[in-house]
């Protein structure tokens, strides 16, 4: 049995708008979100400095918004 979420159902279309909107690039997808982070008025809030001795094999979000 599924339950149905409706909010969830409502983020996932929103997610498929926006990745649609830059043709599936996750490259174009995270520069428009960054930029919409700064340009908003709201704080945002960093959690970068907690996490910087873990290390992997891929690239960051923030080498691919460069």
């Amino acid at each position: 049995m599924i339950i149905e979420d409706t909010i969830v159902d409502e983020i996932q279309a929103i997610r498929e708008k926006q990745a649609s909107e830059y043709g599936f690039d996750i490259v174009a997808i995270i520069k428009a979100a960054k930029h919409r982070q700064n340009t908003s008025e709201h704080q945002v809030v960093s959690f970068a400095s907690q996490r910087e001795g873990i290390t992997n094999n891929n690239q960051s979000h923030a080498e691919l918004a460069k």
